[in-house]
């Protein structure tokens, strides 16, 4: 606790309790008297009324040793401890402490102030119940008494009196006691006001202090911050301006292997297409020289396949003169027929494939069976052999 706190709870307890213990020895020596009040017959009736009173007294003693406020305080401290615990005040910047802190004697002082007014309830629960109790035991006892006296008509006017009297001397003290107490409570609440006013004068002076305190370390502290910034930057300025410098020396000696990779490249490029040049030419003369010498084969074989056409021609004109003088003698011998014309040129077809079929019309079918009227016919062309399927063959 801080400042003002601290103080009011354990005074509190110390004079609530002795002034606890004086009015319980008080309010005994009263009883003692009030059964002192009547004549003998009244002796079991006083020794329940001491024992009732006893109780009482124990009672009342018993609960003054329970100290409310100080109970009520330590549960809100316990609330504030686990709060600290949960809320670690290590892991705050310099302000989100402040202001931990300053919530934290707020909560303070409020306790305080709530014990107070808790204490002043309890006191006045106690006082209300005591009065209570009070009232009905001197009713009690006027009804006792009135009991007891109703044999003796002669007394029973003095011994009213009496009780009255009585009463109304209780009734003085315990109002002039109650004024003492009261005003008492009031010497020590002025007193505990004073000192609860001063300590804040002084708490307002010591934070003031420490405020002050605070901006000075704070000011000290951004103007640190400002130059460590400052040097930061400039040491990170030197090192860019060094790493550029490094940069540019690394990209130069790169862009210059880049241009010596190049021009070696340029010239190994240059080189090959130079030999790939050379070797393109030199296959393209010997290519020239193979084609010259096919070209020369290929004429000699010409001017040789000619000679053998030449000669075959020559053969088979004289081969054709001697089958139309060997036609014309059988023509002699016999007339021909359209029958013989047409076995002839069927002989041929079917035999070398090389009649002449101009005077016929000659339909083909693709099928991959031909049917057995088909027939195969084998067709000569220059360089071109193939085979087709005669479907039918009629003369014109």
């Amino acid at each position: 606790m801080s400042g003002s706190t601290g103080v009011w709870p354990r005074f509190t307890s110390a004079w609530q309790r002795r002034r606890k213990e004086s009015e319980g020895r008080r309010n005994g020596t009263m009883a003692n008297k009030k059964s002192r009040v009547g004549s003998v017959t009244e002796e079991p009736e006083r020794q329940r009324r001491e024992k009732a009173e006893e109780e009482r007294r124990r009672r009342r003693n018993k609960e003054a040793k329970v100290d409310y406020a100080s109970a009520y305080v330590q549960e809100w401290r316990n609330k504030l401890i686990r709060k600290r615990v949960e809320c670690n005040l290590k892991e705050m910047d310099r302000d989100q402490r402040m202001a931990a802190l300053k919530e934290q004697d707020e909560i303070e002082c409020r306790i305080q102030m709530q014990a107070v007014s808790h204490q002043i309830a309890m006191e006045q629960e106690s006082k209300r119940r005591r009065e209570e109790a009070r009232k009905e035991e001197m009713k009690k006892t006027v009804l006792e008494n009135f009991n007891v006296t109703e044999y003796l008509p002669e007394l029973e006017e003095i011994r009213l009196k009496k009780l009255e009297k009585k009463e109304k001397e209780i009734l003085t003290k315990q109002e002039e006691a109650r004024q003492q107490r009261w005003q008492k409570e009031k010497e020590q609440r002025d007193k505990y006001e004073k000192k609860e006013k001063k300590d804040e004068r002084k708490e307002d002076k010591r934070k003031e202090k420490w405020q002050k305190k605070e901006e000075e370390i704070r000011k000290k502290e951004e103007k640190e911050r400002q130059q460590r910034i400052k040097r930061r930057t400039e040491r990170q300025q030197k090192k860019d301006e060094k790493r550029e410098k490094a940069v540019s020396k690394m990209v130069t000696k790169e862009l210059k292997k880049e241009d010596e990779r190049l021009k070696e490249e340029e010239e190994r490029r240059r080189k090959q297409e130079r030999e790939e040049q050379k070797r393109e030419k030199k296959k393209k003369q010997q290519e020239l020289k193979t084609f010259e010498r096919e070209k020369k084969k290929w004429m000699e074989q010409c001017e040789k396949d000619e000679k053998e056409k030449k000669k075959q021609r020559k053969k088979e004109e004289k081969e054709r003169r001697l089958s139309n003088r060997k036609a014309e003698k059988k023509k002699e011998k016999y007339e021909v027929t359209a029958q013989d014309v047409w076995a002839e040129r069927r002989l041929k077809t079917v035999e070398t494939g090389a009649a002449d079929l101009s005077p016929f019309i000659c339909e083909f079918s693709a099928d991959a069976n031909p049917s057995p009227a088909e027939e195969t016919v084998t067709w000569w062309k220059p360089k071109l052999w193939f085979r087709t399927n005669v479907v039918r063959i009629h003369p014109v």
